[in-house]
């Protein structure tokens, strides 16, 4: 076979071997990178399916198994994932003994953004709840259908999972459905933005531009209390224009209907900040 050490994986710090023999570090977790030497040109390895364990007695960093999202990118023969996983020993950066870096090269760009700007194919985080998320895509040629849904064996450590196209202004909970669009070489490469709610009944925690939140809890709108200091006017309005609530602080601002609002904000400072907002 001409293989020499048998295979390499990479586990943070250092590389480390497997080679087949019984035991936790005989595995190779899913979404991990590995590599063979060879001491002959044309040697090749086979590793036959009766080899793969669904629940090994320990496992390595990257075998996930819970709080894993994986959103799957589909058209014009592309069938593609990104993975995005709950994960308290991270940190919002690159972890090296966790997170993995996106390797472009393909026609098709799917991907998710750090907030170091590092285009991840596997992006661990703290925690979710509340946190925002860009996707980059690109396509070379415009007007192809393709679809970014959620895969149903997912296991959301959250309540909902809003996708926001910020080429079109669509909005949808891919927890409930997927999204299809066309490709066009105008939309930004960070076409989507993700955010998630921890709360299922209410729905999207969205910062603005004071560094707060609002959100639904039930039919009324909150917003962090400090914010309300500077507040002067909450105006409400639906995606027709229409103000459908307003009020000098939260206490009268209750909606029934589930829709898409836009919610403006006035400062006593003469500074307004505009924030769209779903209520599921």
């Amino acid at each position: 076979m001409g293989l020499v050490g048998g295979l390499y994986v990479w586990d943070g710090t250092k590389y480390l071997t497997r080679n087949g023999v019984s035991g936790a570090t005989e595995f190779i977790g899913p979404h991990q990178a590995f590599f063979v030497r060879s001491n002959a040109d044309n040697s090749s390895k086979e590793i036959s399916e009766s080899a793969r364990n669904t629940a090994p007695t320990s496992t390595p960093n990257y075998f996930k198994t819970s709080n894993e999202l994986v959103f799957n990118l589909s058209g014009q023969d592309v069938n593609t994932n990104t993975y995005v996983v709950q994960n308290a020993l991270t940190t919002k950066s690159f972890d090296n003994s966790y997170d993995a870096n996106y390797f472009f090269g393909a026609q098709t760009i799917f991907n998710s953004v750090g907030e170091d700007s590092t285009a991840y194919s596997v992006n661990q985080l703290p925690s979710l709840s509340g946190e925002e998320l860009y996707l980059s895509f690109y396509h070379q040629a415009n007007n192809k259908a393709f679809t970014i849904s959620l895969d149903p064996a997912s296991n959301s450590p959250v309540g909902d999972i809003m996708l926001e196209d910020l080429y079109t202004g669509a909005i949808v909970n891919l927890m409930a459905n997927a999204y299809t669009f066309s490709s066009n070489s105008a939309a930004p490469v960070q076409r989507f933005k993700l955010l998630f709610s921890q709360n299922s009944v209410g729905i999207q925690e969205i910062e603005t531009g004071l560094y707060t939140k609002l959100w639904f809890n039930e039919d009324v709108l909150q917003m962090d209390e400090k914010a309300l200091e500077n507040i002067e006017h909450i105006s409400v309005f639906n995606i027709s224009g229409q103000l459908v609530a307003e009020s000098s602080d939260l206490e009268n601002i209750v909606i029934n209907e589930t829709s898409v609002f836009i919610v403006k904000i006035s400062l006593k400072e003469n500074i307004s900040h505009t924030v769209k907002l779903v209520k599921m």
